[in-house]
């Protein structure tokens, strides 16, 4: 019967499981930029585009080489998730992240985070990681 009761207690609090599921979800969901960033790849997993032929005349004049998209690794490192109890929503302080994110008429996206639906990829690692929250949050976490 103390079982019984100690599991409706955590029920009636499962404001705090939602709560600790999305910041698994914000958690999981920074790694996975980060890792489309080290792949140079989008959430479908496609490989992001090449640089324009003007870099490789950059480069003949004395520029120095540097990692696609990676330059200053404020984009990269500007990505920020925020949580609430139902959903997630992604920001990025660069200013220019949306320009990347969507295209412009001279330059070809290259997408860090889904558009509108989660790839398949993004959702099975996010589903993956809903069950280890609601575990913790019925067994007690110490």
């Amino acid at each position: 019967m103390a079982e019984f009761k100690r599991f409706i207690r955590r029920l009636e609090k499962s404001d705090e499981a939602l709560l600790r599921s999305s910041q698994l979800i914000r958690k999981e969901a920074l790694t996975l930029i980060d890792e489309g960033f080290r792949t140079k790849t989008d959430p479908v997993g496609r490989k992001w585009a090449r640089r324009k032929s003007w870099y490789s005349l950059y480069l003949k004049r004395g520029g120095t080489p540097y990692p696609l998209m990676n330059k200053t690794l404020t984009l990269r490192q500007g990505w920020f998730v925020r949580v609430a109890k139902y959903a997630c929503s992604f920001g990025n302080d660069a200013p220019y992240a949306r320009w990347h994110q969507d295209s412009t008429r001279k330059m070809v996206a290259r997408k860090m985070i889904p558009d509108k639906r989660l790839s398949p990829k993004w959702r099975a690692r996010i589903v993956k990681i809903l069950p280890q929250a609601l575990k913790e949050h019925f067994r007690g976490r110490q």
